[in-house]
């Protein structure tokens, strides 16, 4: 979607703010974006009467509005521009900006400019914690004070904006996270969730899921994980290493998976698929883990399914890259694991080549899932999109058939056998039809 002329609007703000007497300030990650270079779609604004401020903006303006806090003194209110940007709006904290910017998380979102300066092109950057030296040296650093006690979140935030920015998290910040870990169990499960989902959609999040180990923050979040031998978590991490690192090639299967299941965000899939590697070796069933967390129904079927799958190909060891190659088992797994194979596969290769040290049993294995995925697209789903050549009418019409599980027997086997090339027309369905149901009749 095409960005709004973002200029126009912020000369609005402007306008209005100096109608109402108040000294309006950009603030916070807009600030840390702009210093580096990023592209800005959310602005966040501090003023006196922000409240009132927006009403008359979005107004004026003919914007959505979306209140975000309403209590009285820390009103945050949203304005919906064009092309997904947003404008937020929030109350001025404490005796001036200075105080307010006290109260942010880290020194790189602590940062203001009066919104008249940033216009104009003079970017005088309000930056009492060092947040620019902090940006420079790429590193993320809690402010002093109960940064995470006011807000046990942050701590999670804190590896979610490492991992987006590229930045190490200070020393000092990973010991206030360890020693403020059991705070997060005060927080709602679904903003935990929203948070983990947001930091593994990072590209290189496996060093900091190490750190989120070792400060124990992700077992307060997950806790099954504190039972995790140190094996079991090397290979955690080596997993989500691998994953990283297929993702990073730009796979085409991938790709395809993803253009195909057009519900599904790619970089949410990423995640789910990188928390399934947290998940798929716990006691505690997935199910109940996400569920415990507030995820939506689609996050945790998707995870189930999928770490049920790559169970199955694993305990299997995906031999249908052995000769003769069965294309019945292959159409097995196909169909019962579509539309979660693609996945499935990913995830259970990610793991496979974690546990094993023999590099010639991880190509093996890397191959046989590379013809389960060719059979798949090649055969599989093609035939899949084709109209059956029976169907329920037809067995009652030419068979005079009443429905019965023979029914699904029969429309399985005509389904597969047209898959597998055996057969090709109507005809020939009929006359397999006829079989299944002559074997059925002498049994």
């Amino acid at each position: 979607m095409e960005q709004p002329d973002i200029t126009n609007y912020l000369n609005r703000v402007l306008e209005f703010s100096r109608q109402a007497n108040t000294e309006i300030y950009l603030v916070g990650g807009a600030v840390r974006d702009h210093v580096l270079n990023l592209p800005i779609s959310d602005y966040d604004f501090a003023c006196l009467g922000a409240a009132s401020l927006t009403k008359e903006f979005s107004q004026a303006l003919k914007l959505p509005l979306v209140p975000l806090d309403e209590t009285p003194g820390r009103e945050t209110v949203r304005v919906v521009l064009p092309g997904n940007v947003y404008f937020d709006f929030s109350e001025l904290q404490g005796a001036g900006v200075e105080d307010d910017l006290g109260q942010r998380d880290f020194t790189c979102n602590s940062m203001g400019v009066a919104l008249s300066s940033y216009i104009a092109g003079n970017v005088e950057i309000l930056d009492p914690y060092g947040g620019l030296n902090d940006l420079k040296s790429k590193t993320l650093k809690a402010l002093p004070g109960p940064t995470f006690e006011s807000d046990p979140l942050r701590m999670l935030r804190a590896y979610r904006f490492a991992s987006g920015l590229e930045f190490e998290i200070a020393p000092e910040t990973l010991k206030k996270i360890e020693q403020s870990k059991d705070r997060i169990a005060a927080t709602a499960p679904e903003r935990v969730w929203y948070e983990l989902v947001l930091f593994f959609q990072g590209v290189s999040t496996a060093p900091l899921l190490e750190s989120m180990l070792q400060t124990g923050i992700l077992t307060y979040v997950i806790p099954d994980l504190d039972n995790a031998q140190p094996d079991d978590r090397k290979c955690i991490l080596q997993s989500c290493k691998n994953l990283e690192e297929f993702f990073a090639s730009n796979p085409p299967d991938w790709i395809r998976y993803c253009q195909r299941q057009k519900a599904r965000d790619k970089s949410r899939a990423q995640a789910l698929l990188k928390i399934s590697v947290l998940l798929h070796s716990l006691k505690t069933p997935p199910e109940i883990i996400l569920k415990t967390l507030r995820a939506s129904n689609a996050d945790i079927q998707f995870v189930e399914r999928t770490i049920s799958i790559q169970r199955s190909a694993q305990s299997e060891e995906l031999d249908f890259s052995t000769p003769p190659v069965d294309l019945e088992k292959m159409y097995a797994f196909a169909k019962l694991s579509d539309p979660e194979m693609i996945p499935a596969l990913f995830l259970a290769r990610a793991i496979y080549s974690a546990h094993m040290e023999n590099t010639d049993a991880v190509e093996a294995f890397d191959e046989a899932a590379a013809n389960q995925i060719k059979f798949y697209y090649d055969r599989y789903l093609p035939a899949s999109e084709l109209p059956p050549l029976l169907d329920g009418g037809d067995l009652k019409k030419i068979f005079n058939l009443a429905p019965s599980p023979l029914f699904k027997i029969i429309l399985d086997q005509i389904e597969q056998a047209r898959t597998l090339g055996t057969i090709k027309i109507r005809k020939e369905a009929q006359v397999l039809a006829q079989k299944i149901i002559d074997a059925q009749q002498l049994n």
